[in-house]
């Protein structure tokens, strides 16, 4: 499949049972709502969301995740491990949460505002940057060869679970 890009001058809803599948995704709205399914398989899914938040409750799938809203962003999954994320790109919002079900690289810059929080199975590693108010890294392993600020303000929680580790 090729490269699929949805622009609403709403907000834009992929409902539950819905399926939105190429070897590339961009997803664009004053909103989003996703409920279904979003697939870029290896590829890259671009998320922009104007003034609206984006939120997802369903399956995503992507090999680089990226994106942007003025408001919240809340990509929880069906489950703590159904969305399948390899690398998370550049992305800014009001506050950013994400679960994933991979071992995750954060090769951008991820402003999350007044939050970040990112949940992983497997090994959360950030070589990008990641800074908001409060940020809560939560993966099997951590590895930080990248950068993590609370600005100087705020709070940053790591938690390594079980026998975990933190690098």
């Amino acid at each position: 499949g090729g490269t699929v890009a949805l622009n609403s001058g709403g907000s834009l809803i992929v409902g539950t049972g819905q399926t939105v599948t190429g070897s590339g995704v961009s997803l664009t709205g004053i909103g989003l709502e996703l409920d279904g399914k979003v697939t870029a398989g290896g590829g890259t899914v671009s998320l922009i969301g104007g003034s609206g938040t984006i939120s997802e409750s369903g399956t995503l799938i992507a090999g680089t995740l990226t994106g942007s809203s003025t408001a919240s962003v809340s990509l929880l999954g069906t489950a703590a491990t159904t969305n399948q994320i390899g690398n998370l790109g550049s992305f800014s919002a009001a506050s950013f949460t994400l679960n994933d079900g991979k071992a995750l690289t954060v090769t951008g810059t991820v402003n999350g505002g007044s939050l970040v929080s990112i949940t992983d199975t497997g090994l959360l590693t950030i070589s990008g940057k990641i800074s908001g108010t409060a940020i809560s890294l939560t993966a099997d392993n951590l590895a930080l060869s990248g950068v993590v600020t609370d600005g100087g303000g705020g709070t940053v929680n790591l938690l390594a679970r079980t026998t975990g580790t933190i690098n």
